[in-house]
């Protein structure tokens, strides 16, 4: 943001140079009196930054601002955030389970992706993201003994390392998974009323 303070009583027009990258108009009007905020941001910036100077000329004044812009480093985004969980299922029949990786930031990030021995994955375990794009990794369960498991997968993106939780309950050959459902009293406020007795007829 460039601040300009107008300490006159008349309004001040000024003309403005070399902002066109920053998205600053070329003509500004600041009131008598008082302070213009005006917003400057860059919609793309290279990995190397952007640099340049900025000409504010008019009412008898003529100042120049320089600036350096830089972008903001990689930042991963991860979805669903609570980890996987592949439910209860038939060793010859393991479940996919998709996470979706995002790079929020303005460079370019590497991920690196180390799974325990329980987990396998479709593809490379070592990808490039550029700035805006969206990645999808397919996991699924493979080996290990029948029972319920939790382990973690690691994700390394950068500098940052992510730890994401992976559940599941491997079933035994044939075993039928337990049902999904309970069992609970009916309310008695949601019986329906009784109605009252009628008077014998005379």
């Amino acid at each position: 943001t460039v601040s300009i303070v107008n300490q006159t009583a008349g309004d001040m027009e000024l003309r403005v140079e070399g902002g066109g990258e920053l998205g600053i108009p070329d003509r500004i009007l600041v009131p008598g009196g008082s302070e213009a905020a005006i917003p400057a941001s860059a919609e793309r910036v290279p990995p190397a930054g952007i640099e340049g100077r900025i000409v504010f000329a008019g009412a008898g004044i003529e100042r120049t601002v320089p600036y350096r812009v830089f972008p903001l480093p990689g930042k991963l985004e991860i979805h669903p955030q609570g980890g996987l969980d592949f439910g209860s299922f038939q060793p010859d029949q393991p479940p996919t389970r998709s996470l979706t990786l995002k790079n929020t930031g303005g460079l370019p990030l590497t991920i690196d992706i180390e799974l325990p021995p329980r987990i396998g994955m479709e593809g490379a375990r070592g990808l490039t993201l550029q700035p805006g794009a969206i990645q999808t990794v397919r996991l699924f369960p493979e080996g290990g003994r029948a029972g319920e498991w939790e382990e973690a997968l690691a994700l390394r993106a950068g500098e940052s390392l992510f730890s994401i939780p992976v559940r599941g309950v491997t079933l035994e050959a044939g075993q039928t998974p337990a049902p999904a459902f309970s069992m609970r009293g009916a309310d008695p406020a949601a019986q329906p009323p009784v109605p009252a007795p009628h008077a014998p007829a005379i």
